[in-house]
């Protein structure tokens, strides 16, 4: 008569998984991949603050270097209460500076004027119709610039981003000339002597 012999579990297990690695080779288990790094912090969102309708009034909102663009929202106006927003920036140097400027409302017409502080002038206007307004101009040195939004035509929230690069810029050197004023200029600071090239 055969007897069955019963092996404690712990031991049936031990012999089991000696068999699979028999059969199979051995087992190795492989530590999970690493998280990836966490995604960095989106830039902060500036909004314009009020009054900043003067040259002296505008808020400074830091200095704009290569991969560093500056956010800022606002809502501008065409029916004499908000007559424009002046925002002052720095540039980080000789630097191409290029801004877009994001109309919420497209069938709203926000202009984008520069202004040099150290002229204490305009310099260039930025005027097409509706939608978004877009621009670029260089800087020659390490300096400030006001960016002032000015509502043509209806009103609506925008954001402005402001950007800057090296991108360019000797070639830049050619091409002085900001876009013409228009006729007629706001009464943003006391002396207006328009000046086409804002790098001298």
């Amino acid at each position: 008569m055969n007897t069955i012999h019963k092996l404690p579990l712990s031991r049936a297990v031990v012999i089991a998984s000696a068999l699979l690695a028999a059969c199979h080779g051995s087992v190795t288990v492989h530590a999970p991949p690493p998280a990836p790094p966490p995604a960095p912090p989106p830039p902060p969102i500036y909004w314009e603050g009020e009054p900043n309708d003067t040259a002296w009034l505008a808020p400074w909102f830091g200095t704009v270097s290569p991969g560093h663009p500056i956010y800022v929202e606002g809502f501008s106006t065409d029916d004499g209460s908000d007559p424009q927003d002046g925002l002052a920036f720095s540039g980080n140097g000789p630097c191409r500076i290029d801004f877009t400027l994001f109309v919420d409302d497209p069938w709203t017409d926000l202009d984008v004027w520069v202004y040099d502080p150290y002229l204490g002038a305009f310099v260039g206007a930025f005027t097409l119709p509706y939608g978004d307004e877009t621009g670029t101009f260089w800087l020659s040195s390490a300096r400030e610039f006001h960016l002032v939004v000015v509502p043509a035509w209806g009103a609506s929230p925008w954001t402005l981003v402001v950007e800057a690069s090296y991108t360019g810029y000797a070639a830049a050197l050619s091409d002085a000339a900001l876009p013409e004023l228009p006729d007629s200029l706001i009464d943003y600071a006391e002396v207006q002597i328009p000046a086409l090239d804002a790098r001298d």
